[in-house]
């Protein structure tokens, strides 16, 4: 009986330990995320992008350590470093979108919204990685599903209360999505009809305001 005993205690502190394939306790989990995230940034290449996606990807995170990520999320969000993240995402590097998808799990408030902003920037110029993306997140988290619109439609403070602006950018949003092959198609579907929803409504917006006057 005490072996048994011995040998799930000892189960369970190799579990514990080996967080992310990294002999760590959870104290030093964070810490060593932003030391990945900061070499990635600094050297973007697979290798430095496939740690820190194994640990973003990390499953079965306790409460108490997802608690814990303050410091890391101010990491990833200090100006120089997410502008460096955001130029790898929009230059198209696949594990810089992949990176900011496995961010929004993480993110809130702001921050979310920061990712939405960045990832909805990237559907002109590089629809299919996008698409992938997304088919990638909602795969990981089907409730992720109702993160559709607000990457899709948020187009930035500058956007707002400019409504033609606004119409622009979502139908050239459209446009390159409906134009994307080799790309699932549900997800391709659903893209469109949130951004056609989305559409629809600032026109009738327009109609209204313009009967008003």
């Amino acid at each position: 009986m005490k072996t048994k005993l011995i040998i799930f205690l000892l189960m369970g502190s190799i579990v514990f330990t080996a967080v992310a394939g990294y002999a760590v306790d959870a104290d030093h989990f964070w810490e060593i995320a932003a030391q990945k995230y900061m070499e990635y940034l600094n050297q973007p290449d697979q290798k430095n992008a496939a740690q820190v996606l194994e640990i973003l990807n990390e499953k079965g995170l306790s409460s108490e350590l997802l608690k814990q990520k303050r410091e890391f999320v101010e990491t990833v969000f200090a100006v120089d470093n997410y502008n460096r993240l955001e130029s790898y995402a929009q230059d198209g590097q696949s594990q810089a979108i992949k990176i900011l998808f496995s961010l929004k799990k993480y993110a809130d408030g702001a921050y979310s919204s920061y990712i939405s902003i960045t990832l909805g920037s990237i559907i002109t110029s590089h629809p299919a990685k996008i698409i992938n993306g997304l088919a990638r997140f909602i795969d990981e988290n089907p409730n992720n599903i109702y993160n559709l619109g607000s990457i899709l439609g948020n187009l930035g403070p500058e956007y707002v209360d400019n409504i033609d602006k606004e119409l622009e950018g979502l139908e050239k949003r459209y446009t390159a999505i409906s134009n994307t092959e080799g790309v699932s198609k549900l997800i391709k579907e659903l893209c469109l009809c949130k951004l056609e929803n989305q559409i629809y409504r600032i026109k009738i917006s327009k109609l209204e305001e313009h009967e008003c006057k």
